[in-house]
């Protein structure tokens, strides 16, 4: 976001990215055993961009995501052994949900790697 000074958000359809990644083998965790910091960063971000650059109606879809996912996560928590793991993820996704929203950007010490 440091180059919205000079100039805006370029699409480039034709681009091809490789990032040399090797793909996982095995079985997979799944998305909710996934989250971590790194997930409040990303849904934040992403809520704030979609409000800075796109309409009401796609700000409205992530919002009911986020409602979705944080439902999800109270579910969890009726889990045996899950209890602990929804919860963080719900108080997580609200609070990101809450930052992106009043645009409250930066590092959050809450959610942190260290």
């Amino acid at each position: 976001m440091r180059l919205r000074k000079y100039g805006g958000i370029v699409n480039i359809n034709a681009a091809h990215l490789n990032h040399k990644t090797v793909l996982p083998s095995g079985r997979q965790e799944g998305f909710f055993a996934r989250m971590n910091w790194r997930t409040y960063y990303g849904h934040r971000n992403r809520l704030d961009a979609v409000k800075t650059h796109c309409s009401p109606w796609t700000e409205a879809v992530i919002i009911a995501e986020f409602l979705v996912f944080i439902a999800c996560a109270y579910g969890m928590q009726f889990l045996p052994g899950k209890r602990k793991q929804g919860r963080y993820i719900a108080q997580m996704l609200r609070e990101a949900l809450r930052d992106g929203y009043k645009g409250t950007l930066g590092k959050n010490e809450k959610y942190s790697p260290n």
